[in-house]
């Protein structure tokens, strides 16, 4: 970004721009939080597995855990990407194939998602088209599907005022087509038919016995009412055959039971309709004196039922424990057992009600709609938003609710603080991130960066000359050594350095060698080696010798070629000269290599036995000094230096296609190398630093972490399973460095607001304190007030507070060592 000459207005003062021929580069370096939040949630046997699991959809992705009750965990087990967010989702069972994933996304492409073998797959069943469409207002798009064991139809509302009808094709194959395409291959998932409703807003929908669709819906007067369809896959019709009377409150959510019926909740009653085809309804003499009979509906009046108590609020989630007992959260996350026991006789037309009690259980976590799950016996699990997923358990006495696992928390992140220090005696590096809402404030430890330091293991003096080039034998605990004047030595180490005898005799600059069970290779500039002398000759640039003991190597006229089992296997030739080269296993028997020619350009290749193909092409904007690859499941990393930047990208094997595309790190890595070691650790080498790059799992990419200073590094050695840093401070000692990681990435809650307190802001007190900006909800309408909180930044204990009589709306801190008068706050007036 360049600007020139800009004249910058701020008020009636005019202010000449300070970046003036200033070019500013933003780059990311990294995410702290990808997308966390669940919007919609199931519980089942996914595709018809033994053990059910739980499935979040989490705006990016589909993450499927599994719980473990016994140890009150829950563990991720995949996680599959998204191209779009999904906005609705519900379960089908298609012939041979149970609990297969409906899902619409923003989009509005119709998918399933389902596992074939070891694989999650999606296949786009349907396109709907938005043309002339008004969007669905109150309420989001719902998908319900029909009660038999295989699903014959399902039904979603999207679009104002229409129902879309899909009727499952019978011989629909959810297998994969073969080569040759047989006539089933191209029959569709479903039969789709758009019936009108007319103007009405539907809040929900639910599928009860006999094809009936109730839908709770409101109209343009904000009129609340119910009505009862009939679908019949037949005639490909849905038919209005019942509509009830208007409700004098708004309720918020229904539940099918298994009576016939429907139960309708809202804040101050609970009702019971029965099916369409129930004539009579009386009350047994069980039934408790709120509930009541009329005009063929039974109502519970909760004013009644619950006397002295706090008005219920918004239903928004339900599982069904068994026939007649339901476990409701409200959207302020209180938790009730609702008991409804009625028996039905005469081919449902008379209807006798045994009870109706709604039980307090006490507070959880504030739902998602239809985020409530009953996992088995009196373990659930339920979903948010914000503040986090719980499980959690019904007592038979109270406390009724035990929490035993909480996700991190999540909400939108007001306030973020980063604090680190290089002090070797008191070394910070973690970014404190505020979140929260009116129904759970958190401050977290949201990244702390792993500490790694470098530990000298061994020092030796080599009698040979001055140190050009080391390079350790992968596999084992020895390392090659190539003096000033040209000669090689081996070396081993154990607690100390000792040079060995070699059994193999080698010329020329060592590029890679690697021991395996059964053979020692040396590849050298002047060819493979093996213990009984040279077994190729060729002129090589780059080496590498995998684990399946293929030898990968580019020749100094430009040829990629592949070796093994004492023969060529296969060549690529390229016609402009390759400067950098690196070479991994891929799936199978494939091989992947990246190759940076003249001219900045990098390709991406895989070879399997004869045949070279290419992956991706790029071109850099500067001049590539390494690159290594990385692989993670079915893409791989590239990653290259620069003269100064780390630049990283992802290359999906199977498309072809870059995956979140390319990310630049800019960090004055001047004249740097890139190394990775045989355990798969990265480093990269400068002129007088060196760093190790750390995985952040949320953006999925590497970020540098310092390990420290140095004079000259010859580069990374793996012995065994450590890695050493070798250094050569002078022409001929030799240092090794051990690497030690003291801590690892980890975030954690730290301090939690009680209820009716809100954190707005926080402010850094030197690096040992934090200061927090409190609001408190009032109970009545009294004045807000507000409040201070110190709290040290070692153990997160509170240390002072002090509370203002009227509301303050922000602060600043002025930086000092001390505790007097640290603060300074601004304060607004009253209501302000």
């Amino acid at each position: 970004m360049e600007q020139s000459g800009l004249n910058t207005t701020v008020g009636h003062r005019v202010i000449p721009a300070v970046f003036d021929n200033l070019k500013l580069s933003w780059k990311i370096v990294t995410e702290i939080q990808k997308p966390n939040t669940t919007r919609q949630s199931l519980f089942c046997n996914f595709s018809g597995s033994d053990t059910p699991v739980l499935i979040l959809s989490k705006v990016n992705r589909l993450e499927f855990h599994d719980i473990d009750l016994v140890g009150s965990s829950v563990k991720q087990l995949v996680s599959f990407p998204l191209e779009n967010p999904i906005i609705a989702i519900n379960k089908i069972h298609l012939k041979g194939l149970s609990n297969v994933l409906l899902a619409l996304d923003n989009s509005w492409n119709l998918s399933i998602i389902y596992k074939q073998k070891d694989n999650i797959c999606t296949r786009v069943v349907s396109q709907l088209s938005s043309e002339g469409q008004q969007f669905s207002i109150d309420s989001n798009p719902i998908i319900v599907t029909d009660k038999s064991s295989e699903t014959r139809y399902f039904v979603l509302h999207n679009f104002q005022g229409v129902l879309s009808l899909f009727i499952i094709n019978e011989d629909y194959d959810i297998s994969p087509p073969k080569k040759k395409r047989s006539r089933s291959a191209d029959v569709k998932l479903a039969s789709v038919y758009s019936i009108s409703i007319g103007a009405i807003v539907v809040l929900k929908m639910e599928m009860l016995e006999n094809d009936i669709l109730a839908v709770l819906y409101r109209d343009f007067n904000f009129t609340y009412s119910l009505r009862y369809y009939q679908i019949d896959i037949v005639k490909e019709t849905i038919t209005l055959i019942k509509n009830l009377d208007a409700f004098q409150v708004p309720p918020s959510y229904i539940i099918p039971t298994t009576h016939g019926g429907v139960l309708v909740l809202s804040s101050v009653s609970l009702f019971y309709f029965p099916g369409p085809n129930s004539r009579y309804l009386t009350l047994a003499e069980t039934a408790d004196a709120s509930v009541t009979v009329s005009a063929n509906v039974v109502t519970k009046d909760l004013l009644t039922d619950r006397p002295g108590e706090d008005m219920i609020g918004l239903f928004v989630a339900f599982d069904a424990i068994d026939d007649n007992r339901f476990l409701l959260t409200t959207n302020e996350g209180m938790t009730y057992l609702l008991y409804f026991d009625a028996t039905t006789k005469n081919d449902t037309t008379y209807t006798v009600i045994n009870h109706f009690q709604l039980i307090t259980l006490g507070r959880t976590s504030s739902p998602n709609t239809n985020g409530l799950h009953h996992l088995t016996d009196s373990y659930f699990f339920q979903t948010s938003s914000s503040p986090s997923d719980i499980l959690f358990q019904v007592n038979l006495e109270r406390p009724f609710i035990s929490i035993l696992y909480s996700s991190e928390p999540r909400g939108p992140i007001i306030d973020m603080k980063y604090i680190s220090s290089d002090s070797r005696e008191d070394r910070i590096s973690k970014l404190l991130t505020l979140r929260g809402n009116r129904n759970h404030s958190t401050i977290t430890d949201s990244l702390q960066i792993p500490e790694i330091k470098l530990e000298v293991v061994s020092k030796t003096l080599w009698e040979e000359g001055g140190i050009f080039k080391i390079t350790p034998i992968l596999g084992t605990n020895e390392f090659i050594c190539k003096s000033l004047d040209g000669k090689n030595g081996v070396f081993r180490y154990q607690n100390q350095i000792k040079k060995v005898k070699t059994k193999i005799a080698f010329e020329g600059l060592v590029l890679q060698a690697r021991k395996f069970i059964d053979i020692t290779y040396v590849v050298t500039s002047n060819g493979i080696y093996l213990e009984n002398g040279r077994v190729l000759e060729a002129h090589i640039l780059f080496a590498q010798i995998l684990e399946n003991k293929n030898i990968i190597y580019v020749t100094v006229d430009n040829e990629v070629v592949l070796y093994n089992d004492s023969e060529i296997v296969s060549t690529q030739k390229f016609g402009t000269e390759i400067t950098r080269f690196y070479a991994l296993k891929g799936i199978e028997f494939e091989i992947i290599y990246a190759i940076a020619k003249l001219g900045n350009k990098l390709e991406l290749w895989s070879v399997s036995g004869q045949h070279h193909s290419e992956l991706n092409e790029t071109t850099s904007n500067e001049f590539v000094t390494s690159i290594v690859l990385d692989k993670q499941n079915n893409s791989v990393k590239v990653l290259y230096t620069t003269t100064d930047s780390l630049v990283q990208y992802s290359v999906d094997i199977k498309n072809h296609t870059l995956v979140g595309g390319m990310k630049a790190i800019c960090h004055n890595f001047h004249n740097s190398k890139l190394e990775k070691s045989i355990s798969n650790d990265m480093f990269i080498i400068s002129q007088d630093m060196i760093y190790r790059l750390v995985l952040d799992a949320t953006l999925n990419h590497y970020v540098p972490s310092r390990l420290g200073k140095t004079l000259k590094s010859s580069g990374i050695i793996s012995l065994g399973n450590e890695n050493f840093i070798s250094l050569t401070t002078s022409g001929d000692i030799l240092t090794l460095y051990k690497v030690r990681v003291n801590s690892e990435t980890q975030r954690k809650d730290r301090i939690d607001a009680k209820k009716r307190k809100i954190f707005t802001k926080m402010s850094l007190f030197s690096k040992h304190y934090i200061v927090v900006l409190v609001k408190h909800e009032s109970f009545d309408d009294s004045p807000i007030k507000t409040s201070i909180e110190l709290y040290d930044l070692k153990h997160y204990n509170k240390l002072d507070s002090f509370v203002f009589d009227e509301q303050v709306v922000d602060m600043t801190v002025e930086d000092e060592y001390t505790h007097e008068d640290p603060m300074d706050i601004k304060e607004s007036e009253r209501g302000g």
